[in-house]
């Protein structure tokens, strides 16, 4: 992944040389040959370090794309979950981070943040999200410690204007989508019926139109 994109990214910078030194622009074409010195330099670095380079180059095609660099703004997404509801926790976090978006989900997150106080760690990660997603294979679920407190402080943080635009997705079974539309939302709690409502098997293309990009 790494020398793939440094390659793709040093073609460019050479097209662009190419095209200054046509056009006369000088100066950029000096600003190319260094640009293209250091990306040799960082393929060297790939060859001998595989996995530093491997680093670079994720946080480059994120950065690039206008996605978090993972340890610089924070998450792209919140996930909240019952632990019943592991399984599709799991996708939505795959296909997150197929998509280069950088989720929090307990199961992975709350290892890599080496914290000993659980509810500081969710609190920290919440301030830091920028989208919510909740899943649901059942209404109940909403209403289980863990889950409640995460909804109900995420939903806070946006009405009191602290995650400007941000989003509070809930992604749901058939069966829970279709109790949710077919009461026109009478049955989720008021404050949460402003959120938007995605089917579980329509993920991967409703989803990302929701948390894809800032």
């Amino acid at each position: 992944m790494a020398e793939d994109f440094l390659k793709c990214l040093m073609t460019s910078y050479e097209r662009l040389k190419n095209y200054c030194v046509t056009v006369g622009a000088d100066s950029l074409a000096v600003e190319c040959a260094d640009r293209l010195v250091e990306i040799r330099r960082m393929l060297t670095t790939c060859a001998e370090d595989p996995a530093k380079g491997s680093t670079v180059a994720n946080a480059g095609i994120r950065s690039l794309l206008g996605f978090t660099v993972h340890g610089m703004e924070g998450y792209d997404v919140f996930i909240s979950f019952k632990h019943e509801d592991a399984d599709m926790a799991e996708t939505v976090y795959s296909l997150l981070r197929a998509n280069l978006l950088e989720p929090f989900w307990s199961k992975v997150s709350l290892p890599e943040l080496s914290k000993s106080d659980y509810a500081e760690a969710i609190d920290e990660a919440l301030d830091r999200a920028r989208h919510f997603v909740v899943v649901l294979s059942d209404l109940a679920y909403m209403e289980s410690n863990w889950v409640s407190y995460e909804m109900k402080t995420f939903n806070s943080e946006i009405r009191e204007g602290r995650k400007q635009g941000s989003n509070f997705i809930i992604v749901a079974t058939d069966e829970v989508y279709d109790q949710i539309m077919s009461s026109n939302k009478k049955v989720l709690p008021i404050n949460f019926r402003w959120c938007q409502v995605v089917r579980m098997r329509e993920c991967s293309t409703m989803l990302l139109q929701y948390v894809g990009k800032r």
